[in-house]
């Protein structure tokens, strides 16, 4: 008996800890109230760390707010900076919101089934658009995305049928899986060079079966996986020149593509035992390509039809330019930058870049010399590299040397007899000023880690009081 009211005792006085640790370091949501178009609109919000409002949500039924609305920048003098999970999801008979112009992020289905918005406005602030933020949002028919969004989230854009135009911006690097499923009224595609991420297991426009053409944007490195994927109405597309990977299943389900350019930038594609780029591709797929580039070889590999196609004549003169880190006076090397308008072949003692348009080499005496560059067919170029700006020689560096050795002799004897000295002398202020911001360096720090040990001190308090409680029932008993 005994041990079982010391058992329910610990049993209570763990409960009362969690419970009181929750109380402590939970986030508080905080309720307030504005107007809007005049009615009363019930708000419930966090404060993060910057006294800032996150994840904001409208608390009233879904029929009270309609038209234009404007949701407010602040709120009891803080900055909206997102919106929480299904913030104002099913206003139907709202047409337009305006967003609070220092909005970082809409959350989690935040316009979810708002049928009635027919357009949106992002401020230039804005980074994320959230998972189903505008989810079945039918009458939206426009997108302007600002260069500020880096991400567009799952299904952000899902079962917006009568979407017709996105302009992606200049920001965009991640778009994941159904991002714009469905959105049936898209007829063009303009994908921007900052993209870098997709994703490979279903497309990010897949059900988007009236998109007939997609152009990618001079620049961009690589066409993410899965990002074409299910496009079936597209039947010819270009890959520019700067992009160098195409990513898994990237094509995949383009049953009617039946011709795309690769011309030599392309280094890699994934093949039919991974994640195949052009998985489910139509029969009469060809690429067209040079002659001996990869392309050409990964079609070979992949039994995928090709034609080479001529060239264009290149008569362009090979041009360089040469540039230095520094043209002031200096004890010490000179980086020199050798930039070319064309791939050129490696010169002996000079580092040559991946793309082949950039030589660097360090220097650490002063010279001139005339360097001879050449590309892979036959075009030549000299330019001069003069280096004269270098203060120390070599002689001055030996003389340097010598005085050095001579000084750390001196040095050394002069320090003996100092050691010897200060023997029978008491401790300098310097060493013991040393070990204070040693023994400082040890100290924790405040904020956070004060907070653990309040909050540890808090339970320690109850769990006394628990104990105490316990003993006086016990004594009763």
């Amino acid at each position: 008996m005994r041990k079982t009211k010391e058992i329910l005792f610990f049993i209570i006085f763990l409960l009362i800890a969690f419970a009181m640790t929750n109380i402590s370091f939970g986030a508080d949501e905080i309720t307030s109230s504005s107007t809007i178009n005049n009615v009363l609109v019930n708000w419930e919000y966090e404060v993060n760390s910057e006294n800032e409002i996150e994840n904001l949500v409208c608390k009233n039924p879904v029929t009270d707010l309609s038209g234009s609305v404007e949701i407010p920048t602040n709120i009891d003098d803080k900055k909206v900076v997102s919106l929480g999970y299904q913030a104002f999801k099913g206003f139907k008979d709202v047409t337009e919101f305006i967003l609070p112009n220092n909005l970082h992020e809409i959350g989690l289905s935040a316009f979810e089934e708002c049928t009635g918005i027919t357009k949106i406005k992002f401020p230039d602030t804005l980074e994320e658009i959230g998972s189903a933020s505008f989810k079945g949002c039918t009458e939206l028919t426009n997108l302007l995305i600002p260069n500020s969004v880096k991400e567009i989230s799952v299904s952000a854009f899902e079962n917006c049928t009568n979407l017709k135009n996105i302009d992606f911006g200049k920001g965009v690097e991640f778009i994941y899986i159904n991002a714009f499923k469905n959105c049936t009224s898209l007829t063009k595609l303009k994908i921007p060079k900052s993209l870098t991420k997709g994703q490979v297991i279903q497309g990010v426009f897949s059900g988007c079966s009236n998109i007939t053409s997609v152009e990618f944007e001079e620049g961009m490195v690589i066409i993410p996986g899965g990002l074409c994927d299910g496009l079936t109405a597209i039947t010819e597309v270009t890959i520019p020149n700067t992009v160098q990977e195409i990513s898994g299943r990237a094509f995949a389900n383009c049953t009617n593509l039946k011709k795309i350019t690769i011309l030599d930038g392309v280094t890699k594609a994934n093949g039919q035992d991974y994640q195949f780029s052009f998985e489910n591709h139509n029969e009469d797929l060809t690429i067209y390509c040079y002659k001996d580039t990869y392309i050409e070889q990964y079609a070979k590999d992949n039994n995928i039809k090709y034609q080479n196609i001529e060239r264009p004549e290149d008569t362009e003169k090979l041009i360089g330019s040469v540039l230095y880190d520094t043209t002031k006076p200096t004890n010490g090397a000179v980086l020199v930058t050798i930039k070319v308008n064309k791939g050129v072949n490696n010169v002996n003692g000079w580092n040559l870049s991946n793309d082949k348009r950039s030589l660097t080499k360090l220097y650490t005496q002063n010279t001139t010399e005339t360097i001879k560059l050449e590309t892979a067919d036959g075009r030549t170029t000299e330019v001069e590299v003069k280096i004269e700006n270098i203060i120390e020689t070599e002689k001055d560096n030996n003389e340097n040397k010598e005085t050095s050795n001579t000084i750390t002799e001196n040095t050394s004897t002069d320090n003996t007899a100092a050691q010897n000295t200060s023997t029978n002398n008491e401790p300098t202020k310097n060493t013991d000023t040393t070990t204070a911001k040693s023994k400082a360096s040890i100290l924790p720090k405040t904020g956070t880690s004060m907070t653990i040990f309040g909050g540890i001190l808090l339970i320690v308090i109850i769990g006394i009081a628990a104990i105490a409680k316990y003993y006086k029932y016990r004594d009763i008993k």
